[in-house]
């Protein structure tokens, strides 16, 4: 039986979201204290056989949600548990359209026999950084409703997903990350979600014109030797997959993975 998942369910979630993903449990308790409501599992006599939680997005007048965490015991694979939760949410009316990011090219082939679509949106860069900024680059730290609001207006009259900003301050939290404005002088060249990870820094949504140089600067500021960001390219591999299909040319910007 598909229900919504109560705190009884927790110590099941935390495990098989740990052997599947290798999180500490820590770090999956901290999810779901923010965001156990938003949880379905799979449940037979008392036992979660599977799990996936449904985050609240918004397209203009579309409701949306990001499939995420999507996990089936070891026990009960290749028994149709993943396809019935993912059937369940298609049905629900609540939402208009669905997105998520399958990890590996076996998942999108996985999910396109259920109607997902690819999109080709974001694509992965590096840069190692050899000095430091020659330009008068600086970060300025925004709290996550700023943020939302600056990449609302970014991305201002286009077709783009909107992310709660109670979602943000998840996802702050779960990374260590922080938001930022990006600064030359005194002038606003855009805005950047990131977090620092031993020698790099990983910029999980870069939001600017030009994203080798201004990535570049971010790196230098922070003192580090490379970069990893992710950037709009419709060039790029597929990255998320949506359903239906209609929604397949929408910006989804920062994800989760």
């Amino acid at each position: 039986m598909i229900i919504s998942a109560k705190e009884i369910h927790r110590k099941q979630i935390v495990s098989l979201w740990s052997n599947a993903f290798g999180d500490s449990k820590d770090s999956v308790n901290k999810y779901l204290d923010t965001l156990l409501k938003y949880f379905l599992v799979y449940e037979e006599d008392g036992i979660v056989k599977g799990m996936l939680s449904v985050l609240p997005v918004n397209l203009q007048d579309k409701k949306g949600g990001y499939i995420y965490a999507v996990v089936t015991h070891p026990d009960f694979r290749g028994k149709g548990i993943c396809r019935a939760m993912i059937d369940a949410v298609k049905a629900d009316v609540t939402y208009d359209f669905l997105v998520l990011v399958p990890q590996n090219e076996g998942l999108f082939n996985f999910y396109g026999k259920m109607d997902f679509i690819k999109v080709n949106f974001l694509k992965k860069g590096q840069i190692l950084i050899s000095g430091n900024s020659l330009e008068d680059y600086s970060l300025n730290r925004i709290s996550a409703s700023e943020y939302e609001l600056a990449r609302n207006n970014f991305y201002k009259n286009q077709k783009f997903i909107n992310w709660d900003s109670s979602i943000l301050e998840f996802a702050e939290n779960m990374y260590g990350g922080s938001f930022y404005e990006i600064l030359n002088g005194k002038n606003s060249v855009g805005y950047a979600f990131l977090y620092k990870e031993k020698d790099s820094v990983i910029i999980k949504e870069l939001l600017c014109k030009n994203h080798i140089e201004t990535a570049m600067q971010i790196g230098s500021i922070m003192n580090v030797r490379k970069v990893n960001f992710v950037y709009e390219d419709i060039k790029a591999n597929p990255t998320f997959m949506v359903y239906p299909e209609v929604f397949s040319n929408t910006k989804f910007g920062i994800f989760l993975d």
